[in-house]
Formats: C-alpha cells, structure tokens, sequence
C-alpha cells in the first residue's frame, strides 16, 4: 500500500502490513495473535470451503417429506436398507411409522400400539427391529410396507433359549447387530448375545456377558468396531470386547481406556478409520495402532475449539446425536444452557480443522442426525422431533422452516495481526486496512477490535450492495426483469435475483449464482498492541477473500510529533 499518506523520512521506519488470504478453519483457543496460519479466531455460521471464510449453506424440508402427515412429537429415526438397494428414512410417530424417501410419496406402516417414549431402530438383514425400552416388548417388521410391525414372540420354545431382552431406557443405547448375531444391552451393564441368524432369541446362561469393567460403570453406547470386536462406551471408560466370531468361546473383555469416557450414545461415529466420541472433555478419537492395540489420545480432537465445548450444556448432553457425511463429522449439542440440540459443531478430517458454531432460527432443534438420499446423492438430514420436521442441511442460501425464509447472519474474527517485523511488546499505530469480500446480496459489516474489554470500533456498518448498480460511474441501471439481456454483464454491484421479480432469461440466460467481489478500504486510527478484524453478515452471503492491516511502530525513529 506504499506511501500513499505520508513521506517517509532517512530514519523513520517503514510501515509493516500484516494480514491473511486462505483459511482452513477456527481455533479458538489461546490468544487470537498466537494462531497458527490459515485459522480465524472465531466463526458464527461460516464454513471454509476453497480457503475463504464464507457463510454456510442453508437448510430446508424436501417437497417429497413435506407430503407426509406427520404428528408431532415423534419418538425415534431410522435408516432401512431394503432388499432392492434402497434405503429408507423411518420415523416413529404416534401409532403408526413412516417410511420416506426423497422422490417417493410416504407410506405409513400401522403398529400394535400408539409409540410414547423415546425408541431405536435396529436393522437384521432384510427386516427391523424396534426396540421400545426396558419396559416394552420389542416389535419385528419384515420390511413389506404392507404389512405391520408385531410384538416379537414371547413364547418358550423348549429349546433352552429365551426372547432377547426389551433394551434400556437410555437415549441411544441401541443393540448391535455384528456377524449375524444381535447383541443387546439390558439391565445396567449386561449384553445379551442372540443365537446366529436368530435376532430375536438368546441363551441367557451363556450368551449374557456383563460389560461394566472392574468399576462397573454405567454402559451408554455400544459400536461394531472392525470385524469380530465391539466397542463398550461407559460413562467413565472404554472396553473392548473382542473374538467374536464362531461359537463366542475366545471372547473376551478388555480396557481401551480407564480415564475417558462417552457422555452420548449418538456421538459416536466413525470418520474414516477412527471412531469418534464425545466425552465430557471434549470430543476424542480411538486410534488403532501397532499389534491391534486401542489407545485415546490425551489430547481431544476438540481441543482448538475448546471455549466452544465449555459451552454445552452438560446436564442434557446424553441427547447430543452426531453423523459423518463425506469428510465431515457434525455434532449437534445443546448450547448456552438449552436443554435440546441447537447448533453443530463440523469437523473437517481432510484439513484437521473446526468449522466453528453452525446456529438455526429459534425454536429448531435436531434429535437425530441421519445420511440418506437426496436426488441421488448421499446427505445429512436433522430431524426435529418436537415439530416432527425433516431438515435436508446444507442445502440452499437460507434456512426455510416451513413456509418462513430465514437470512442466516454469520460473523467471523481473523487472527490478530501485529504488524509484521516490529516490536512484538509495544504499541502500534493501525492507519488503514482493506478486506476483500465475495458475497450474493449481501448487508455487511466491518469492525476492528483492539487489546481490552469491548474495545470494538465500526468501521464499516451494514452496507448493502444494490443489484440495479453498476460500480461504473454514470452507467445505467439494471433492470431486475433483465429486459437488456444484460444480466452477466461486468461490474455490477450485486448479481443476485430477486425471486419475487419477474425476469425474462433472454438469449443469453440469468445465473442467479454469480457472486461479486469488493473491495472495502478502511480508514483506521488506532493505537494498539495488535488488532483482529471482525466481518458480519446479516443478509444473502457473504465470503471473505483476504485481510491486510497497514501501520507502523507507535514510537517510531525520526523527526520529532
């Protein structure tokens, strides 16, 4: 940026500009100057995609999931695998279940009775189990949506083997099912294992093993690890139960970790070649490492957004549910003392990196988090059980909660910067700055904060960019209707639609993708040890390309001020 406002005398030093262009995702932790490259302080609604910073995608309920009749509250979500290949999303509500997919008109499968707690899906092969507490006979459906969901038998077959257990009562605790046999959780820390290719019936003298460890912590969640062990989550440690495979006669329980524990059952899931988990800690990663040994990292994958973590609410944190879509492990918990899930949290495997908070309009919540179809492609629904609503995520440019259209505003802080090559200690003196922003209508804000309590200065308040305008001086305005054919034309202020307009798409057509570039200088007069910039967005989207501060030393060699 040069010289542009003041000449430089033989001893003054010259001005040091420091800044970013690339990001990969948020760390909180630690001092906002001390942030390792290509990570921003703190991140509302933004995700990293292409290295900017940039508001995240939207959400919405597919017309397909609309259609179905749905009768709030719901009480437990599914996935069924048919035999044709498909799968299905299932969703228990009141006396019947739902079976949807998206292009596909809802069909409703009758039960025995009216669903009022809390139930978990299970599939063996080609049917399912619904498993309905610890006080509640488990139900069996053959997968024919024809046909209705039925008490599993309860009958003494003679044979020494008795009905599998009803299941517990806690929130994901859901039996396995792993090498044709179906291994449930009942009582408090007991595993029934059902006879091969027979889901339903068990020896409980020899098939019922007690998992608590030496402590007998509480079992919350159990996962299929490999391809003859599983994974025993309890509230303050970690066990394996391995070998089983043939008759079960080399099973065995051993520890993974005596320290950790998992505090949701519908955290763990698996990204890549680890199992991850949320702990009261944070969220943590099971690694396999040499000869087949287990160990959890001290260090939890959490930890760069760890002031984050400290605000979930912990007393309803047995709900928190996770999935893992692509290179993506998203966890929706409870925040700032709400009692349901009501924000993400997104890990991105590829880059090692957070994605920050993802928040929604008040009053949406996800009880379950489930990967299934969408216009061929696999995606991430969260389903709201107390408004019985399907959220297709990361979908569009705005939140659509029923009929309403929601903005999704976002914020993002960049590191600080402290001027590169001097005094690391003392004061400087900021005198200008720009930030390069890519956005789709757009109503932005600039601000720079300084070291100290709330010392925030508005440099730039919400500025809208205008469709009509061009950044050409004198030229004519745009018309919405693309009446000019004009649409794509160079250096307009804004190329967003207004799906309210009428438009003529005309011989060369109307993107209602394209997304401009600007420029913001900013004039600053701060004295400061280091300074961050805070970029927010209430309308449209907004992506920041760069940031670039400009100053010097505040007590600079030379001529006398």
């Amino acid at each position: 940026m040069g010289q542009r406002y003041r000449a430089y005398y033989p001893k003054d030093d010259s001005a040091q500009t420091d800044g970013q262009l690339a990001w990969i995702g948020v760390r909180c932790k630690g001092e906002p100057d001390q942030l390792p490259e290509g990570y921003v302080y703190d991140g509302r609604n933004i995700t990293f995609s292409g290295q900017v910073a940039q508001t995240r995608l939207g959400s919405m309920t597919p017309a397909s999931f609309m259609s179905a009749q749905l009768a709030a509250p719901l009480y437990g979500a599914g996935i069924f695998s048919d035999p044709k290949d498909r799968e299905w999303l299932l969703l228990a509500a009141g006396d019947r279940i739902w079976r949807m997919r998206d292009g596909c008109t809802a069909r409703s499968v009758q039960t025995p009775a009216p669903s009022t707690k809390r139930v978990e899906f299970v599939q063996t092969f080609g049917s399912m189990l619904l498993f309905r507490g610890s006080q509640a006979v488990p139900w069996s459906w053959d997968g024919d949506v024809r046909d209705a969901f039925a008490p599993v038998p309860q009958t003494d077959l003679g044979d020494g083997t008795q009905p599998i257990p009803n299941g517990t009562d806690r929130i994901g605790l859901r039996p396995v099912v792993m090498n044709s046999r179906s291994f449930v959780p009942h009582d408090r820390n007991f595993l029934a294992v059902s006879d091969i290719l027979d889901f339903t019936r068990y020896d409980n003298v020899f098939s019922d093993y007690y998992v608590g460890g030496a402590n007998d912590h509480l079992l919350v969640a159990l996962y299929a690890y490999q391809q003859s062990s599983l994974l025993v989550f309890l509230d303050q440690s970690i066990q394996i139960l391995s070998g089983l495979t043939g008759d079960l006669s080399s099973a065995a329980l051993g520890p993974v970790n005596d320290q950790i524990g998992c505090c949701a059952a519908n955290s763990v899931a698996m990204v890549g070649s680890d199992v991850f988990f949320l702990s009261t800690t944070g969220v943590y990663r099971l690694s396999q490492v040499i000869q087949n040994r287990i160990q959890t990292p001290p260090t939890p994958v959490s930890e760069a957004i760890e002031p984050y973590i400290k605000r979930i609410t912990w007393s309803a944190v047995a709900g928190a549910c996770a999935a893992v879509i692509g290179r993506y492990y998203v966890l929706a918990v409870p925040l700032d003392l709400r009692t349901v899930n009501s924000a993400l949290l997104v890990y991105d495997a590829a880059s090692d990196a957070w994605h920050g908070i993802h928040t929604f309009p008040s009053g949406v919540q996800f009880d379950s988090l489930q990967v299934t179809d969408y216009q061929g492609e696999k995606r991430l629904y969260g389903i709201d059980f107390a408004n019985a609503r399907v959220h297709l995520l990361f979908q569009g440019r705005h939140d659509v909660i029923g009929s309403t259209v929601y903005d999704i505003p976002c914020s993002v802080e960049i590191k600080r910067c402290d001027l590169l090559q001097t005094t690391l200690a003392g004061q400087k003196r900021f005198r200008r700055g720009k930030v390069v922003l890519r956005g789709w209508n757009p109503d932005y804000s600039i601000a720079l904060k300084s070291e100290g309590v709330n010392q925030v200065q508005t440099l730039r308040a919400n500025v809208i960019k205008d469709r009509t305008r061009y950044k050409t001086h004198g030229a004519p305005k745009y018309n919405p209707a693309n009446t000019g054919d004009n649409h794509g034309a160079p250096l307009r202020e804004d190329y967003s639609v207004d799906i309210g307009t009428a438009f003529d798409p005309g011989t060369n057509g109307v993107d209602p993708d394209l997304e401009q570039t600007h420029t913001e200088p900013l004039a600053i007069r701060t004295q400061t040890r280091g300074a961050s910039v805070i970029v927010s967005n209430q309308q449209g989207t907004m992506a920041v390309v760069a940031v670039e501060l400009e100053g010097d030393a505040a007590n600079r060699a030379g001529r006398p001020r």
